[in-house]
């Protein structure tokens, strides 16, 4: 769990923002969203220009409401439905018509103006068809699932960010990883029968295992190695490092918050890939000195 007192005094800072009663309230609604799925956050926007934290945090709120709602919900019929009202009204009626707090913070911080539709769409078609998705066949289709599940969130941070899309940057190249720790994360939601179904077939084959065995397992032994192998796959798509392919003009400071997220996220991959399933949830929150000092050196990268 979060550190006793971090996550209040990162509460307190954006209580001290400026404005309404009512967009404050908002705010921290967005955050406690955010800290909730993804609460790794807590140290990224620490590294993020601070004339973009304001758009990132309901960006984020988002973000995680999206997987939340595509990986808490025992009942389909209930995703799907509150995955057809996101819909609604980000693409339909409009943030701006919102009355929830995070569209409306959306709105109020600029964020939402800037939202490409593709990506809205491509973000929630992939929670809705993770709802009852086919496994996929082999190492290589996991990795294509992966890349799809972060590719439009990644576009819609950079959206947010004002960069261009088509800048070349090196942070697709992570896209796998993070994709990946997503469904890690999201497994630790769902029911134990449909936690994994993710998992490829050649490779429960392969090391001779069933998804209910590896949701059981204690970090060792076959269902370990099925993991370690998922892992080195995701890392060997990512292997070009973020921000050391790029020159220094594609390391704006705008993409320091998405380089930090890129390099936590692979960190903490690391982490719960060699841990019991059972352990995960407590992985999901730890933060030590060393990923700190990872997130600092890979922010001095991005200063231009």
């Amino acid at each position: 769990a979060p550190r006793p007192g971090g996550r209040r005094l990162i509460v307190t800072s954006w209580r001290m923002s400026r404005g309404t009663p009512e967009s404050s309230n908002d705010r921290l609604f967005c955050l406690e969203q955010v800290l909730r799925a993804r609460p790794a956050f807590r140290v990224t926007q620490v590294f993020a220009p601070t004339p973009l934290k304001e758009r990132l945090l309901p960006l984020h709120a988002l973000l995680a409401l999206v997987e939340l709602t595509g990986s808490r919900y025992s009942e389909e019929e209930l995703a799907r439905s509150k995955l057809g009202w996101w819909r609604l009204e980000l693409l339909g009626r409009g943030a701006a018509k919102s009355a929830h707090p995070v569209l409306r913070e959306l709105a109020r911080s600029g964020a939402a103006e800037r939202l490409p539709g593709d990506a809205i769409t491509a973000l929630l078609d992939g929670a809705e068809q993770r709802l009852q998705a086919a496994p996929p066949v082999d190492l290589d289709a996991l990795m294509t699932a992966c890349r799809e599940i972060q590719a439009p969130q990644r576009a819609l941070e950079e959206a947010v960010s004002d960069l261009s899309s088509e800048t070349p940057h090196g942070l697709v190249n992570a896209d796998a990883q993070v994709g990946l720790l997503q469904l890690l994360r999201e497994s630790t939601r769902r029911p134990q029968q449909e936690a994994f179904w993710w998992l490829p077939l050649q490779l429960l084959a392969k090391h001779g295992v069933s998804r209910t065995e590896v949701a059981a397992s204690r970090g060792t032994g076959s269902a370990a190695n099925l993991l370690l192998e998922i892992r080195a796959k995701a890392a060997r798509a990512g292997k070009a490092s973020p921000g050391r392919r790029a020159g220094s003009a594609q390391r704006p400071a705008a993409l320091r918050h998405l380089a930090v997220t890129c390099v936590l996220s692979r960190r903490q991959l690391g982490r719960m890939t060699v841990q019991a399933p059972a352990e995960w949830p407590g992985q999901l929150s730890a933060m030590g000195l060393r990923d700190l000092v990872a997130a600092w050196n890979i922010a001095r990268r991005y200063s231009a």
